[in-house]
């Protein structure tokens, strides 16, 4: 029987077909392998203790085809000082989940800036000085699984794009903003954000926040918004320290329904645009009232309020 050639360090893409009706999520960190279309394209492996491809997360980056690929990064701590870069489009950065620890003292800690389709899952930020995550002018990329704690500024920032999916992370501690977010036909879903000084801050248009638990907000509010043409639903709110939810002036023709909204500061929801729906949201025991309506053609309709 012949004897399986290694691959280490070696670029791999093998034609094995994919049933995609099925897309494990997380992905198995045991697996450096992911679906991709119909072929199963490998990873630039990463290990701390020197059983991967490569030791440092950039050089691994850097040595990714123009076309992109897969940097599998095992479990392990990781001491960065400078500021990780993904330079190009098509690149996923996948961890073994929160045993895939990244120490930094740069900021951000993982910037992906001008490129397109990028994935960061799975990776445990470790008191950042400032944001961990950066997206700039970026589309059609994914921010998922991932941990950060007590980061120094906001963790996630979001800035010029369009088409973005943040789900299922995990932020706790630390100042600024849990997910700030300037981009447009984007969806933030199912995170939980906690003892930040403001949940989520949302500009741009045709966006849904649905389904996220953001909880002691010690300045601000839960989710803050300028936005037009967009879905706040289903977000569980509690103990901000200023409104549960804020929208803005600037924001028009929005749909806020379905939340559970508790023990705000000050009201469960301010309303200071025009021509938005709230409908259906329980607002209990917030401190100034339920919901304050300082614009005009707002429909309000089927709240609990007590």
């Amino acid at each position: 029987m012949s004897q399986m050639p290694s691959f280490k360090g070696v670029p791999r893409i093998f034609p094995v077909k994919v049933d995609m009706k099925y897309r494990p999520s997380p992905y198995n960190p045991k697996s450096p392998y992911v679906a991709k279309g119909h072929y199963a394209v490998a990873t630039r492996i990463v290990a701390a203790d020197g059983s991967g491809d490569f030791e440092d997360i950039q050089e691994a980056i850097n040595d990714l085809p123009s076309s992109g690929g897969v940097v599998y990064i095992k479990e392990g701590t990781y001491e960065v000082s400078s500021v990780i870069s993904i330079s190009k489009s098509n690149v996923s950065l996948i961890g073994a989940g929160k045993s895939t620890v990244i120490s930094s003292s740069a900021s951000p800690v993982i910037s992906a800036s001008s490129v397109d389709n990028v994935l960061i899952s799975q990776l445990f930020f470790s008191s950042p000085p400032g944001w961990a995550i950066y997206l700039g002018s970026s589309s059609e990329s994914a921010i998922s699984y991932c941990w950060i704690s007590n980061c120094g500024d906001n963790s996630i920032q979001v800035t010029g794009c369009q088409e973005i999916f943040i789900s299922n992370c995990f932020i706790s501690g630390g100042p600024g903003i849990g997910i700030e977010s300037n981009s447009s036909s984007s969806l933030l879903i199912s995170n939980l954000i906690s003892d930040k000084e403001s949940g989520v801050y949302l500009t741009g248009d045709n966006n849904i926040v649905s389904s996220n638990r953001i909880l002691s907000c010690g300045n601000g509010a839960g989710v803050e918004v300028e936005t037009s043409h967009s879905i706040i639903t289903s977000n569980f709110i509690s103990d901000s320290g200023d409104h549960g939810i804020i929208l803005y002036s600037s924001s028009r023709r929005n749909i806020i329904s379905n939340n559970q909204v508790l023990s705000s500061f000050g009201y469960g929801v301010q309303i200071q645009g025009d021509y938005n729906l709230l409908l259906g949201n329980v607002l209990y025991n917030n401190s100034a009232g339920a919901y304050q309506n300082l614009g005009t053609g707002n429909e309000i309709a089927h709240n609990i309020t007590s």
